[in-house]
């Protein structure tokens, strides 16, 4: 079994080391804005803002581009145009640090399913999502990433959502799990699956019935996929299991009322 190692590392910073295949996760916050961190192969850097936060962000105009400020006008509800706001113009001021190249400079490519990214001479990948008050936004150098956040919500239909959103191995499991666990199956599930298409980059494309979620010992999540309908090239078959998967998801720190995820690919033993 994998041991995890927690430490608060300066404000806003919680450290997290997986021992096995040494993949580093740390998070920061609005106040760490101002003292940007490298991002390190082997490193996953996970960002978390609150809506409360954009009256700190500057202009957005200083940084998103044409299409997105279109973009940004377009939105009626002012949450998501915050979410939207606060997401793009972190995410251009937080890639420039890295990079070391002027924010407004970049210039984002989408995939065919809706994925933003970068070309591959800038050497990075991304993620991002929200859900109620927060955006989250994931960045790493060794493997595409996928992260997603999700607010809790009533699970008086959660029945019809997981027979038609999940693998019906879970599906079959779900009625088995006491009510008081059933929040957290679900929601870490939830979450895992996002992130995992997200990290694949086909998003709602990618058949639902095509990979199973599995809960490994240490708390994390692994995918077996199904040979006839996985869109997944990171696929092999395993010893004494059904076709299993490169990506690896990991349940991460979120606030009360929410659950979050991110997946990355393994680094090569």
């Amino acid at each position: 079994m994998r041991k995890r190692f927690f430490k608060i590392s300066g404000e806003g910073v919680v450290f997290m080391r997986c021992k096995r295949d040494s993949v580093r996760i740390l998070y920061f916050n609005m106040r760490d804005l101002g003292s940007f961190p490298g991002l390190e192969d082997g490193e996953l850097h996970v960002w978390r803002f609150c809506l409360g936060d954009g009256r700190e962000f500057p202009k957005p105009e200083d940084y998103l581009s044409k299409n997105e400020m279109e973009q940004l006008g377009r939105y009626k509800l002012e949450s998501a145009r915050e979410c939207y706001r606060i997401g793009h113009t972190a995410l251009r001021m937080i890639l420039g640090e890295y990079l070391c190249v002027p924010a407004g400079s970049l210039e984002f490519q989408v995939n065919p399913y809706g994925k933003l990214f970068l070309p591959e001479n800038y050497g990075i990948y991304f993620n991002i999502s929200h859900a109620g008050e927060y955006v989250v936004l994931a960045f790493g150098r060794f493997s595409p990433i996928g992260i997603d956040i999700e607010e809790v919500y009533d699970l008086s239909a959660a029945d019809v959502i997981i027979k038609r959103f999940f693998h019906p191995r879970e599906a079959r499991e779900y009625p088995a799990v006491s009510d008081p666990l059933r929040q957290d199956w679900f929601f870490k599930r939830w979450t895992v699956r996002e992130a995992y298409v997200k990290g694949l980059g086909t998003g709602l494309y990618t058949a639902p019935e095509s990979f199973y979620v599995r809960e490994e010992a240490d708390g994390s999540f692994s995918i077996e996929t199904s040979d006839e309908n996985s869109c997944d090239p990171c696929s092999f078959k395993a010893a004494g299991r059904q076709t299993v998967s490169a990506w690896r998801i990991q349940p991460l720190l979120a606030p009360d009322g929410y659950f979050c995820s991110l997946a990355f690919l393994e680094l090569p033993k």
